[in-house]
């Protein structure tokens, strides 16, 4: 996964090793090369990846761009921009039917949304929910199709769905003076 926290300029990289592991299954052990797109100027990193969790932080000038990984690809050409002009990407979440990535924009206070093409790249970028309670940090997309995100300043969690004609929140929890995250 991935997050960008503006006040430290960090890239947060966090890997997880899913295989399970036993006396015929071990950890691997693999430089995983990554590439970041700042104002046009390409950054490229190698990450050593050794186990089972790992978070990499990155410091960078800016927020990069949306970035693919694809690790299964040549070195030089496994990271590929895929979205620009996001304001504050800060979580995103693949749809149940793979068809759309969603993206919080917590500056912006939005959700936006991508057609996922057969090659991995993304077009047909829409507005998901705009004017928000709160900057949205982190989400995730339900069985249903309700995009759940937290609204850090409005101290609460909503699950927002699209509607005819915009969106609406469906269900809201309240967390009190906490921050939601």
């Amino acid at each position: 996964s991935y997050a960008w926290d503006e006040k430290t300029k960090l890239a947060k990289l966090s890997v997880k090793q899913e295989q399970k592991v036993d006396a015929n299954v071990l950890l691997f052990h693999v430089k995983l090369p990554v590439r970041f797109t700042v104002d046009g100027q390409t950054i490229d990193r190698s990450l050593h990846v050794t186990k089972t969790s790992e978070d990499f932080y990155l410091r960078l000038a800016k927020a990069p761009e949306i970035v693919r990984i694809d690790p299964d690809r040549e070195p030089g050409r496994r990271a590929t921009v895929v979205a620009r002009d996001l304001d504050f990407p800060n979580g995103m979440a693949i749809t149940s039917d793979h068809s759309r990535l969603i993206v919080a924009e917590s500056t912006a206070r939005r959700l936006s949304a991508f057609a996922i093409d057969d090659d991995g790249s993304l077009s047909d970028r829409t507005v998901v929910a705009e004017g928000l309670a709160g900057p949205p940090d982190g989400i995730c997309v339900d069985d249903k199709g309700g995009v759940w995100t937290a609204m850090t300043l409005a101290h609460r969690f909503e699950r927002i769905v699209t509607t005819g004609t915009g969106y609406s929140v469906s269900d809201r929890i309240d967390i009190g003076d906490r921050t939601a995250i």
